[in-house]
């Protein structure tokens, strides 16, 4: 692994204990807020994935010229 990736997940590593420890908030109320932000974070990974996969679909099928999904040639 290049150093600065190393550097960038040391930072962020330590950029979160930092934020967890200093934070103002209980540790039930950190654990919950995390635990939203992730599931928002995946929700909008999901999406931007699907978005991903229907436009690589669509250009496929019009760099081959293969049918669109439910109709078949004739």
């Amino acid at each position: 692994m290049p150093p600065f990736w190393k550097g960038f997940l040391a930072g962020l590593l330590v950029g979160a204990v930092a934020a967890l420890l200093l934070s103002p908030g209980t540790g039930e109320e950190n654990r919950a807020l995390l635990r939203q932000r992730l599931q928002e974070a995946q929700e909008a990974a999901r999406k931007a994935a699907r978005e991903q996969e229907e436009a690589l679909r669509a250009r496929y099928r019009h760099i081959v010229g293969a049918p669109t999904e439910g109709r078949e040639e004739a």
